[in-house]
């Protein structure tokens, strides 16, 4: 009987212990405000004598247990990655802001490998990615800000694209990366 009361009790403690581990890991709530806060929050970590960073949202994007968010701050663009609990609240996995044109990247959900891509249009209809060994896609849509992403059938040794064409809503070619000028496109 007291190995049975035993085992009842640490079963209920580890239980209890994952409950409290998962909502303390998983603490942000489902709403563009709360998200707002936490990627502030996260942004303005040691910042002590320096004008607090706030953001602006511009587009979200749920793709399987994960939460892609497009922001601005000031004039540069910046993508959060969070990560959706067993709780429904969500953890931020990693946060980058910058100048760069395209924030592009692979990343894994529970539902597989995928690789996105993230910014302002400014004239792009599609990006053509070189991931290794695999070429394809991805089509931006209409809208002022994008996030678009593309199911990899496997995870890639690198982890963002080595090679890339952006092609504008007309179908010219508008920039390369990582590509010579000389190289034909197919």
């Amino acid at each position: 009987m007291r190995k049975v009361l035993f085992s009842l009790a640490v079963i209920i403690t580890l239980g209890v212990g994952y409950l409290y581990r998962t909502s303390v890991t998983y603490s942000i709530n489902n709403s563009n405000k709360a998200i707002d806060v936490a990627i502030e929050s996260f942004l303005n970590k040691g910042r002590i004598n320096e004008e607090p960073k706030t953001i602006d949202i511009r587009l979200t994007k749920d793709i399987a247990n994960k939460r892609i968010v497009l922001f601005t701050l000031d004039d540069q663009t910046g993508v959060a990655e969070l990560s959706r609990g067993k709780n429904g609240k969500y953890k931020i996995g990693n946060v980058g802001y910058g100048t760069n044109w395209i924030r592009h990247r692979v990343i894994q959900t529970n539902n597989g490998v995928y690789y996105r891509a993230a910014g302002k249009r400014e004239g792009i209809g599609r990006i053509r990615v070189y991931l290794g060994e695999e070429t394809f896609d991805m089509p931006v849509g209409d809208s002022e800000y994008y996030i678009t992403y593309f199911k990899l059938l496997e995870k890639p040794k690198a982890s963002i694209a080595n090679r890339m064409v952006v092609f504008g809503t007309d179908g010219s070619e508008l920039a390369r990366f990582g590509i010579s000028k000389d190289e034909v496109i197919q």
